[in-house]
C-alpha cells in the first residue's frame, strides 16, 4: 500500500495544487509588491462599493440595515468572487501562452493558480464582511446544522467553479470572444440575481430564479450564513450543476488538452 506521503508526491492533482499554489503565491506578491498597503487594495475595491451602495438602499430607499446589509454584503461578495474568477479563467490559457510554450504542465493548473490568487485576494474582505454581518446580527450561523450547510455549500461551490473554470478556459483559448461575451452576460446576469434586492421583489416573476445557476451558488452560502432555514432543493440542483459541468470538463480535457499549446500560440 502506499504511504500518505507517497501519494502526495505522485498524485496528479496534489502535485498540480502544489505547483499553482506556488505560481498564486508569486503572483500576488510580485503585483503588490510596490504598494504601501499590498493586497489590502482588494479589500479596499471591494468594500467601498460595497458601502456606498448599502448606503443608497438604506437611506435614500429606507431599507432597515439589519435586514437589508447582512443579505447584500454576502450577495455581492458571492457575486464578485464568482464574476471575477470566471472572467479570469476565459484568458488563463492565453495569459499563460509562454509557460506553455516551454513547459509540458497540464492546463488544469492555470486554473489552479486563478482560484489560489482569488483567495488570497478575497480572504481579507470576507473576513470583515463576515464580522461586520455578525456584529449586525447575532442570530448568524446560530445552529449546527447551519454550519453543516455551509461547509457543504462551500464544498459543492467550489467543485462546481473549478470545472466552470476549465469549460470557459478551453473556449477563451479557442475563440477569441469567449472573454466580452462572457463579461456582458454576467453583467446582464447581476441585474437578474437577487444581490441587491430580495427574491420575493419579482412578484410572479420569481419562478425564473430558478434556471439561474448563479441564484443556487448564492443562496446556498447566504441562507445558512443568515439563518434562513436553507432550502434542500438548492443544495440537490447546486450538487447536479457540479456534477455536470464535472463530466463536461473531463469531456473537453480529454478531446482537447493536447491542443491548447497550438491555440494559445496563434
Amino acid at each position: 500500500m502506499n504511504s500518505p506521503n507517497k501519494f502526495v508526491s505522485t498524485h496528479p492533482f496534489i502535485r498540480d495544487a502544489i505547483v499553482a499554489h506556488y505560481f498564486a503565491s508569486s503572483d500576488v506578491s510580485s503585483r503588490y509588491s510596490n504598494s504601501i498597503i499590498g493586497i489590502f487594495w482588494y479589500t479596499v475595491s471591494l468594500i467601498v462599493p460595497l458601502l456606498f451602495l448599502s448606503w443608497i438602499w438604506i437611506v435614500l430607499l429606507e431599507q432597515e440595515i439589519k435586514v437589508f446589509f447582512p443579505h447584500f454584503a454576502i450577495g455581492y461578495l458571492v457575486w464578485t468572487t464568482i464574476s471575477s474568477v470566471l472572467i479570469l479563467a476565459s484568458t488563463a490559457f492565453l495569459k499563460s501562452a509562454a509557460t506553455m510554450k516551454i513547459t509540458k504542465v497540464r492546463p488544469r493548473l492555470f486554473i489552479m493558480e486563478i482560484i489560489f490568487c482569488k483567495i488570497m485576494e478575497t480572504k481579507g474582505a470576507a473576513f470583515l464582511i463576515a464580522t461586520v454581518v455578525i456584529l449586525i446580527d447575532r442570530s448568524i450561523i446560530s445552529s449546527t446544522i447551519n454550519l453543516i450547510y455551509l461547509v457543504i455549500a462551500f464544498i459543492s461551490v467550489s467543485f462546481a467553479l473549478y470545472h466552470a473554470c476549465i469549460i470557459i478556459s478551453y473556449s477563451g483559448a479557442r475563440y477569441a470572444d469567449t472573454e466580452p461575451l462572457l463579461s456582458t452576460f454576467l453583467n446582464m446576469l447581476f441585474f437578474a440575481t437577487p444581490i441587491i434586492y430580495f427574491p420575493d421583489r419579482l412578484g410572479d416573476f420569481q419562478y425564473l430564479l430558478y434556471f439561474n445557476p448563479i441564484f443556487y451558488i448564492i443562496e446556498a452560502i447566504r441562507q445558512p450564513f443568515l439563518n434562513e432555514s436553507p432550502s434542500n432543493l438548492i443544495y440537490f440542483i447546486l450538487i447536479f450543476i457540479g456534477l455536470a459541468l464535472y463530466a463536461i470538463s473531463c469531456k473537453i480535457e480529454k478531446s482537447y488538452s493536447g491542443n491548447v499549446a497550438m491555440w494559445v500560440q496563434k
